[in-house]
């Protein structure tokens, strides 16, 4: 799978899940993030014009995926990908230290 088409698996997900596939949704939403966690960041960076459509700043995406499951009563497996999801925000925020949803954590 190349990066796009990764993104296009959890932007897929993304949009079931607020058309109320929920189910399907945060399961797609969770397949698009493990399969862009395959790529390293600086090669996820080039999908940065298309992520800006939806404020997604790359390597951000597990926050998302976080939130959506917590929202579909999987609050342990929601928490966890939280702590994850933080952890890499702080990261990428001492690396790239500008605007994007990461900085919102």
């Amino acid at each position: 799978m190349v990066p796009l088409a990764a993104f296009i698996a959890y932007a897929r997900g993304h949009l079931r899940n607020l058309a109320g596939d929920r189910a399907r949704g945060v399961a797609e939403v969770g397949a698009g993030v493990a399969a862009l966690d395959t790529f390293p960041i600086a090669e996820r960076a080039r999908l940065a014009p298309l992520m800006a459509y939806g404020n997604i700043t790359p390597g951000t995406e597990r926050g998302l995926h976080a939130l959506l499951l917590a929202m579909n009563g999987q609050l342990a497996a929601g928490a966890a990908e939280g702590e994850r999801a933080l952890t890499e925000a702080e990261s990428l925020a001492a690396r790239y230290r500008r605007a994007g949803s990461f900085t919102d954590a």
